[in-house]
């Protein structure tokens, strides 16, 4: 079961990271101001850490399948979103 749970978190942090790289530079050349992406990432960064505690919490009580395949889940949609309706471009 750890072995999935690392499995599981990897993926999720290389398609954050990969987001996490590329996007600012795609967004800079449509012209908006780099403070804003600063603030766009530094809100991301704040939500992860903000609910990461309460994640962990509910997994306590309701088991950690649940909260990691609603994570999962959140996380395609979001990068699907982002990729395949082309909304930033």
């Amino acid at each position: 079961m750890l072995l999935i749970l690392a499995i599981v978190n990897a993926s999720i942090y290389f398609g954050l990271q990969g987001i996490e790289t590329f996007l600012p530079l795609l967004i800079k050349k449509m012209g908006v101001n780099p403070f804003i992406i600063g603030i766009i990432f530094t809100l991301e960064m704040g939500i992860i850490a903000f609910l990461k505690p309460f994640m962990g919490m509910l997994s306590d009580k309701i088991g950690r399948s649940k909260p990691i395949f609603l994570g999962l889940l959140l996380s395609a949609v979001g990068i699907f979103l982002m990729f395949y309706l082309n909304i930033y471009i």
